[in-house]
């Protein structure tokens, strides 16, 4: 009753086992292979006419690339030249730039000093010209000591008015300025 098993035998068993899991695993593998190539041909079949025009117009899509490239080769030397003279342009534009700041702003200033000088003038005249209408000048008051032969003090006057205490006073050192309200009631020679 009891056989015993050889090696041989065992082995043989368990490559069968082997091989039927593998057959196994080979038929869903190829179910899965099935499925997935019937998905895809469904794919090709709703692109199709897609596809179709494409294919149709893919000489002429491939002349225009051709087209577009020599076209752009042309106009690369032509953006070349015109960025070189776009350099020109700015080396142009800055030099007129600093030829009007050196030349034409400094003589615009010069014009400018000159005019507002000859404001200044006028106006100084205007200011020099008294009530009457005569031109103003410095009235001095001198006031001498006896036995000298220069004043003691120098009283100026202004044009506009003559009181005294609008008058400037001028030491005989001629460095020290002050007004003087003591030279109002003094006489002048």
């Amino acid at each position: 009753m009891g056989r015993t098993i050889t090696w041989g035998e065992l082995i043989t068993v368990v490559l069968f086992i082997l091989g039927a899991a593998l057959l196994f695993y080979l038929v869903l593998a190829a179910a899965n292979l099935v499925r997935m190539l019937q998905n895809i041909n469904k794919l090709v079949e709703s692109t199709r006419p897609n596809l179709e025009k494409t294919m149709a117009n893919l000489p002429e899509i491939s002349e225009n690339a051709t087209k577009i490239t020599g076209l752009l080769k042309d106009n690369m030397e032509n953006v070349t030249k015109l960025m070189t003279n776009v350099g020109k342009i700015s080396d142009t534009a800055k030099t007129a730039a600093d030829i009007i700041q050196k030349d034409i702003i400094v003589k615009a200033k010069g014009l400018l000093d000159v005019a507002d000088g000859i404001r200044r003038y006028f106006v100084k005249k205007k200011k020099d010209v008294g009530p009457a209408g005569k031109t103003g000048s410095a009235v001095y008051r001198y006031t001498y000591r006896k036995g000298q032969g220069n004043p003691d003090e120098v009283l100026v006057v202004k044009p506009s008015t003559a009181e005294a205490e609008t008058a400037d006073t001028i030491s005989p050192d001629k460095n020290a300025y002050k007004a003087d309200e003591k030279m109002k009631g003094q006489p002048s020679t």
